[in-house]
């Protein structure tokens, strides 16, 4: 039985950590792969999480190989909250084409699926015009992603990537676009948003990459409250580039009344982790601690603890850092070394005091080895500092096929509809950018 080994341990650079070409930063964006190093690693460690739970995979469109489920939102319109639709947004194919899908609920046991996008972009996050645990009801749901910049016939040789953000205020049933919607900064390279977050005064934000002269820049863009136009609000560059992975929204609590907006990457190959307090409006680091890796997404509870998950030392660490006080001050919740390839790749939180991470770990130590979809969950309410490492519970699935990886995970605030979204396949050929031969999936945990 495959088992995910916990350690407390320290926080350390790599001085050898692998390199990213620029062409390989160009599939690792196409194929919104987040930034996973492969490198060996040795498994250590003393705790054992518990095994795998039965849970089986809910109906999805039969896409064209190489489809994966990137995000999923829980849809805040349903007419039955115990029982709610979910939103899933995809990539449906080795190209980096993508749709929107929706699974509403049908009895309490199946799922009727509808494509509610066909303009195919990617779509690799999603999100509410309102922040998670906000008193106030949302109005309009969020897609951000990217597409091709020219898809209608006769294509030019070389075809970007466009930067690409959609706005649904029907509960999802049509979607269109605003100002500055669509994003490069240059017409002839490559940008794409991988994240979104809304405060409490009405603004949105999403974040992203955008390559200039081979260089990726970290952007940050807004919409302000009743604004028409999206605007840039950040961007960094360095020698080796930089992702805005994820972001959320941190509302204040009794250790720091400030309320703040969050972004989460990497910089010239080390976790970022930047913060305004201003709506958007000036940004400084606030550093993690962690050095060399990829911070994936953060999220925010109903206490305002801010949870940040990731990889390090080549993608062979599974990284969750906490800051209970609005990011001055960071903590290790976990550090999980397992196989060769660990990945937490997405996170989420209930108000029940749990947090749910999503990601994936490998069996074994040679970097051919299979990969396990991975879910832990944590309650933070009942769990000091302490007893962190002790207290996760794990559920690992072998689904059929060699490979199989979750990217996207939701939580409604009761705890009992947690939704995972990634791609299972048979890994035939190796091929680790496009994942030839996978599908999407969905999988609905049992509280």
């Amino acid at each position: 039985m495959h088992q995910l080994v916990l350690k407390r341990q320290p926080i350390h650079h790599n001085k050898d950590e692998t390199k990213l070409t620029m062409n390989n930063r160009l599939q690792h964006h196409l194929a919104h792969s987040f930034g996973v190093l492969l490198a060996a690693a040795t498994l250590t460690g003393s705790h054992s999480l518990s095994a795998a739970d039965p849970e089986t995979l809910l109906p999805s469109p039969d896409f064209a190989s190489g489809a994966r489920g990137n995000s999923a939102l829980i849809d805040p319109f349903s007419a039955d909250p115990a029982n709610p639709g979910v939103f899933i947004g995809s990539t449906v194919d080795a190209s980096g084409n993508g749709a929107l899908v929706r699974l509403d609920p049908n009895g309490t046991s199946s799922y009727t699926v509808t494509n509610v996008d066909s303009e195919l972009f990617a779509v690799s996050d999603l999100g509410c015009n309102t922040p998670p645990f906000s008193p106030v009801s949302p109005t309009r749901l969020y897609a951000v992603g990217s597409r091709r910049a020219f898809t209608v016939p006769p294509l030019p040789r070389t075809n970007p990537y466009l930067w690409v953000v959609r706005t649904s205020a029907d509960g999802g049933d049509s979607w269109t676009g605003i100002g500055g919607d669509t994003f490069q900064l240059n017409s002839r390279e490559s940008a794409g948003a991988n994240g979104f977050a809304a405060d409490a005064s009405g603004n949105v934000y999403a974040c992203g990459n955008a390559f200039l002269k081979n260089l990726t820049h970290w952007i940050v863009r807004r919409l302000s409250a009743g604004g028409a136009n999206w605007q840039t609000v950040s961007d960094l560059t360095a020698k080796s580039g930089g992702y805005a992975n994820g972001m959320c929204f941190f509302p204040g609590n009794n250790l720091n009344s400030v309320p703040a907006v969050f972004a989460v990457g990497w910089l010239n190959s080390k976790w970022e982790v930047r913060r305004s307090q201003d709506h958007g409006l000036t940004w400084l680091s606030v550093d993690p601690g962690v050095g060399l890796g990829n911070a994936h997404k953060a999220a925010c509870d109903s206490a305002g603890n801010i949870f940040v998950v990731g990889s390090r030392d080549s993608g062979s660490r599974w990284v969750v850092r906490m800051s209970a006080d609005g990011g001055t001050t960071w903590a290790t919740m976990l550090d999980v070394a397992d196989g060769s390839i660990n990945a937490a790749r997405n996170v989420a939180a209930d108000q029940q005091g749990n947090v749910w991470v999503a990601g994936m770990t490998s069996v074994g130590s040679d970097a051919s080895a299979p990969r396990r979809w991975t879910v832990v969950r944590h309650n933070n309410i009942l769990s000091t500092p302490e007893s962190w490492s002790d207290s996760w519970s794990s559920r690992q699935h072998s689904f059929p096929g060699d490979y199989s990886d979750a990217f996207g995970i939701a939580a409604d605030a009761t705890g009992n509809n947690v939704f995972v979204t990634g791609t299972v396949q048979d890994w035939t050929d190796g091929n680790l950018n496009f994942y030839p031969g996978s599908r999407l999936a969905v999988q609905r945990l049992q509280p």
